[in-house]
């Protein structure tokens, strides 16, 4: 530490942390008011010891008063630490309300962020000097976490009760059986209706070239920021301009083709497609393809900038090597995977990746794709809350007029829910999925039970 930070004091209040306290010695029925104040955000001790023994007084016989407060603190040998019985009667007298306790346990909290701040800073300039073998862009990564970290979690997560979070449960609970989507949808009603998507959950969206993965990803995006969630859509394989281009015929019924060609007959339905669509709230990044170091920077960026719900990534298997020595491409992309699930619950998103499937499904006699399927690793089906898989009948058996046009998209793996295949539509001119209402063709009956929406729950 240099001398002039030596010479700083930390910040903090003593009087906002004696009204903290003071106020629930008047009214124990404050301490929900003071949201998520945690002992060790308070600086002097003697507080942090206090405040314990008040909330531990209110949990064990709903009242802290300042007998049993002091009984508490007797009990754990630290009564005379905290200035004995005095400073308890003190601590109350000197609090005439606990009216604005909340305002008090805010300052405690903003005060602990600051001192907090003030070490990771130190922390970080440490590192640069005493790098411990770390590259620059590990200090830079693990800097950043650590500031992101502060800001969005300066309240900590600290353990709930059953009986606090029950209501936030039935509240979910209430909103589904209303028919009302809770987390981030799809855009697509069939999907919603039996997959409920999270934040913080990664979604695999996994095909063969050509099924189109790739729209059924970006008009992903597009759905949910037409729902208001702030998407990212990150394409390692098309540029921007492919992307829009996609985006525009898919809401305005203009064929790609003709879209690209800048000839397009049904022009100005393009122009009224291309003002919606620039009020959604999208960001595309076509750079090059990144290592998932500098995915997790971009996303961290743009959540701290503009707020960021939904991560599209196009696709797993074009994200470089992480550049460890000695690992498979296998365990390359396990550290992948397990950076993206880390990365969707660190900023409370859905990171929705695209994945190439395996060449092997092609020469089975039925050719629809399995989990095993997912290419160059095991941990893409580990790491996954929700897994897609899509196949196209018409694609190997284009003489067959029945599936003309018919996408299916199997949930082969959905932790909180059942698995099975839903069907949709899709234009390839427009490269659009939608709704499929029909019969399935003749052949769909005769396929396994098993593949049909059961029930299963995976629990891993």
């Amino acid at each position: 530490m240099s001398d002039i930070a030596a010479l700083k004091y930390p910040p903090y209040s003593t009087e906002a942390e004696q009204a903290v306290i003071g106020g629930l010695m008047l009214n124990p029925l404050a301490l929900e008011r003071v949201g998520t104040l945690r002992t060790e955000h308070f600086f002097r001790e003697d507080h942090r010891l206090i405040f314990d023994a008040c909330r531990n007084a209110i949990d064990d016989v709903q009242t802290c008063d300042v007998l049993v407060v002091a009984e508490k603190l007797h009990r754990n040998g630290v009564l005379n630490q905290c200035g004995g019985v005095a400073y308890l009667q003190s601590l109350l007298a000197g609090t005439p309300s606990a009216a604005n306790i909340r305002l008090y346990a805010q300052t405690v909290q903003e005060r602990w962020q600051l001192r907090t701040l003030a070490t990771s800073a130190e922390e970080i300039a440490d590192s640069a000097y005493t790098t411990g073998g770390r590259s620059p862009r590990e200090l830079i990564e693990a800097a950043q976490a650590k500031i992101m970290s502060l800001s969005d979690h300066a309240g900590g997560n600290q353990p709930r009760r059953f009986s606090d979070l029950m209501p936030e449960f039935n509240e979910a609970l209430r909103r589904r059986a209303s028919g009302e989507i809770v987390g981030i949808p799809t855009g697509f009603a069939a999907i919603d209706k039996q997959v409920q998507i999270e934040h913080g959950n990664l979604i695999i969206v996994g095909a063969r070239p050509g099924i189109g993965k790739s729209a059924f990803g970006s008009q992903w995006g597009e759905q949910a920021a037409m729902a208001g969630f702030k998407t990212l859509i990150m394409s390692m394989e098309m540029n921007s301009r492919e992307i829009i281009a996609r985006a525009l015929a898919r809401h305005s019924g203009v064929m790609l083709c003709e879209i690209l060609s800048g000839r397009a007959r049904g022009w100005p339905a393009v122009v009224d497609a291309q003002a919606r669509l620039s009020k959604l709230p999208i960001l595309i990044d076509d750079s090059a393809p990144a290592p998932i170091h500098e995915v997790r920077a971009k996303a961290r960026a743009m959540k701290r900038r503009d707020g960021l719900d939904v991560l599209v990534l196009d696709y797993l298997q074009l994200m470089p090597s992480t550049g460890t020595l000695g690992k498979s491409r296998n365990e390359d992309l396990s550290d992948v995977t397990r950076g993206l699930k880390a990365l969707a619950r660190e900023l409370d998103i859905v990171v929705v990746a695209l994945s190439q499937l395996a060449r092997r499904c092609e020469e089975r006699p039925d050719k629809r794709p399995l989990l095993s399927d997912l290419r160059d690793s095991g941990a893409i089906e580990q790491d996954a809350d929700v897994v897609f898989l899509g196949y196209r009948h018409e694609k190997h058996y284009p003489s067959d007029p029945d599936w003309h046009g018919i996408a299916e998209w199997n949930v082969a793996k959905y932790r909180n829910g059942a698995t099975g295949v839903i069907p949709t539509l899709f234009d390839g001119a427009l490269t659009k999925f939608s709704t499929y209402t029909g019969n399935w063709p003749l052949t769909q009956a005769r396929r396994p039970r098993t593949r049909a929406f059961n029930g299963t729950v995976d629990d891993d």
